[in-house]
């Protein structure tokens, strides 16, 4: 005879006092890794047909989001707020001061796929402005984030 067992579901792996910021954070330093690995990994085996492999790390970006809700300003309002409180954090924390453009992540593809480049392989390019490595987000080191 079997008994009854009551579904029980599975508790969410993220410990309960971790924000889902930390959380994003936390995802995204797993994914780093996995293009580094992956980078790596990859350069080493096509290297000896003359093949460079290198992959570029973006930082906070000018979007069509941005435009969207720019445009939206008297209507949204609080959306408005609330992207402009997240962009004046993010920009606290980045030492240039600016969100990034696609052409800094075109023109940085471009150097690595140059001949100037042709002696670089297996690396993780930051484009990021000088923002703060992942595992600072996660901690809490960006203001509005945890710490303050």
């Amino acid at each position: 005879m079997m008994g009854k067992t009551a579904f029980q579901p599975q508790r969410s792996r993220r410990p309960q006092t971790q924000t889902a910021a930390q959380e994003l954070a936390s995802l995204a330093t797993e994914l780093q890794a996995a293009v580094n690995q992956f980078t790596t990994s990859l350069a080493g085996e096509v290297g000896r047909y003359g093949i460079n492999v290198n992959a570029v790390i973006t930082g906070y970006t000018v979007g069509p989001r941005d435009a969207l809700v720019e445009s939206r300003r008297e209507t949204h309002p609080e959306e408005y707020r609330k992207r402009m409180e997240h962009k004046d954090r993010m920009m606290a924390v980045t030492p240039l001061g600016r969100m990034g453009t696609g052409e800094d992540y075109a023109d940085a593809v471009a150097f690595l796929a140059s001949d100037k480049a042709s002696y670089i392989t297996g690396h993780l390019l930051r484009v990021t402005g000088g923002f703060p490595q992942i595992l600072e987000y996660s901690s809490g080191a960006i203001p509005g984030q945890g710490r303050d």
